[in-house]
C-alpha cells in the first residue's frame, strides 16, 4: 500500500486511517484492515502498486454523527426572545465537548442581548434579524477531535409605527443600536432625534460621559437641545413586572423592597420635558411619546405596542 486520501464530505480533517494504520491480515487471501472511528461522512481512496501499476480503490462513508440547531420561534418583534437549541446524533457514544456560539446580524453589531456561553438551550432577547451558529467538538476517543457546526437564522422585522421620524431609514437602526447596548450593559441610553435641512433625520447619542446607570441619565445642569433636534429619546434596560432591583426601592419597616417596572415614564423624564420638549421612551415591550401632561397609560401622545426594540 502506497497511500490513503480522504476527502470529507464538509470542510476539512485529517484521515482517520493513514497507510501505517492498514495492518496486515492473514487471510485467503491476504488483506490489509484499519479500524478507526469516522466522525464525518466522506470518502477514502487507497493508493497501491500492482506488478508496477499504481492502482486505487475509493469507498464511501457514510457516518450519522449529526448536529441540530433550532431557535424557537424564529421570527420574533424586536425585544422578543428566542431558544437556541442543539442537539448531537449519532456519535455512537463519543464524548461531546462544550458549545461555542456565535451570533452575526445581518448589518452592524449587537442584536443579541447577551452571549449564550456554554449554555443549552439558550434564551435570549434579539433586537435585531441574525444568523446563530453553534460549534461543538466530537471526541471519539483515538486521541482525534472532530468540530461540528449548525446554524439557524431568526428574522426580526423593523418596527414600522407609521410615524415619518420614526420609521426613517437612519432613526431605525439607530433607535435598534441604542435598545441592544441598553440591553447588553444594563443602562439607560439615550439620543437627540435630529433633522437635517434637506427633511432627513438621524439619531445624535447622548455623550457617553454623562452619568448613567439601569435607573436614569444624569446630563450636565442646564443642557440644552442641539440644533437641529427636534425630540429626544431615551431607553430603560426592563419589561413590564420586572423588578428594578438597581434601583431604589420602598423602604418599609428598614427593608428596602424593589419597585416593579410598569412601562412609565419617570418622574425625572417628566421633568426633562419641560426644558426639551415630548420625549420617547423604549422599553423591552413598547415604544411611547410623552411629556408632562401625557404620561399614563392611555394618555401618552403616541404609544407602540409593537415596538419593544
Amino acid at each position: 500500500m502506497d497511500s490513503v486520501k480522504w476527502a470529507p464530505a464538509s470542510g476539512t480533517q485529517p484521515s482517520p486511517c493513514t497507510a501505517s494504520t492498514f495492518q496486515p491480515y492473514s487471510g485467503d487471501p491476504p488483506t490489509r484492515t484499519c479500524r478507526k472511528p469516522f466522525t464525518r461522512s466522506g470518502t477514502l481512496t487507497v493508493y497501491a502498486t500492482v506488478n508496477g501499476d499504481v492502482k486505487q480503490k475509493s469507498v464511501a462513508i457514510e457516518v450519522t454523527p449529526r448536529l441540530t440547531l433550532t431557535a424557537t420561534p424564529q421570527a420574533v418583534q424586536p425585544g422578543g426572545s428566542v431558544t437556541f437549541s442543539y442537539t448531537v446524533t449519532g456519535t455512537g457514544g463519543a464524548w461531546v465537548g462544550n458549545p461555542t456560539w456565535v451570533w452575526q446580524p445581518d448589518s452592524g453589531q449587537g442584536g443579541l442581548s447577551s452571549p449564550c456561553y456554554s449554555q443549552n438551550p439558550c434564551t435570549r432577547a434579539l433586537t435585531k434579524s441574525g444568523t446563530m451558529t453553534v460549534t461543538v467538538v466530537v471526541y471519539p476517543g483515538d486521541n482525534s477531535q472532530d468540530a461540528l457546526t449548525a446554524s439557524v437564522h431568526v428574522s426580526v422585522p423593523p418596527c414600522q409605527t407609521g410615524n415619518p421620524m420614526i420609521d426613517s431609514p437612519e432613526v431605525q437602526p439607530g433607535l435598534n443600536d441604542l435598545f441592544a447596548s441598553s440591553l447588553t450593559d444594563g443602562v439607560e441610553r439615550g439620543a437627540w432625534l435630529m433633522q437635517r435641512s434637506d427633511g432627513s433625520y438621524y439619531l445624535e447619542p447622548f455623550p457617553l460621559e454623562w452619568p448613567a446607570d439601569a435607573c436614569g441619565i444624569d446630563p450636565p445642569l442646564g443642557t440644552l437641545p442641539p440644533g437641529g433636534a427636534v425630540s429626544w429619546v431615551h431607553t430603560h434596560p426592563w419589561g413590564k413586572g420586572d423588578q428594578m432591583t438597581q434601583c431604589p426601592g420602598l423602604v418599609f419597616g428598614g427593608v428596602e423592597i424593589p419597585f416593579n417596572y410598569t412601562n412609565n415614564s419617570s418622574r425625572e423624564d417628566d421633568q426633562a420635558t419641560e426644558v426639551w420638549g415630548p420625549g420617547w421612551l423604549i422599553d423591552k415591550n413598547l415604544m411611547r411619546k410623552f411629556d408632562g401632561a401625557h404620561n399614563t397609560p392611555g394618555n401618552y401622545l403616541e404609544d407602540y405596542s409593537c415596538c419593544g426594540y
